[in-house]
């Protein structure tokens, strides 16, 4: 299978291995929204901003917000996302 994203586990079972792609698109109201969310629950992004000053904080939201534009439909922010889900038993 074709890995995506970051994040791709293997998982060796002896019977009754399932996978199932998911996709769809997820739609923040706004830009703020959207930062409020990666700041609250995206653990990577706590952790890296945690350690810049706002200064730094200010600069990286900033240059976000900007490349966010490219995403931006009638509905607000428009992201694609998936998840790759695998399930077995021993």
């Amino acid at each position: 299978m074709e890995k995506m994203g970051l994040l791709h586990y293997e998982v060796f079972t002896t019977h009754g291995r399932w996978e199932k792609l998911i996709s769809c698109k997820v739609v923040y109201e706004d830009f703020n929204y959207f930062w409020q969310m990666m700041n609250e629950v995206a653990a990577p992004v706590v952790g890296a901003l945690s350690k810049a000053d706002d200064d730094m904080k200010q600069k990286i939201k900033n240059e976000v917000q900007q490349l966010s534009e490219q995403y931006k439909t009638d509905k607000g922010l428009e992201f694609d996302y998936g998840a790759l889900v695998i399930s077995g038993s021993k």
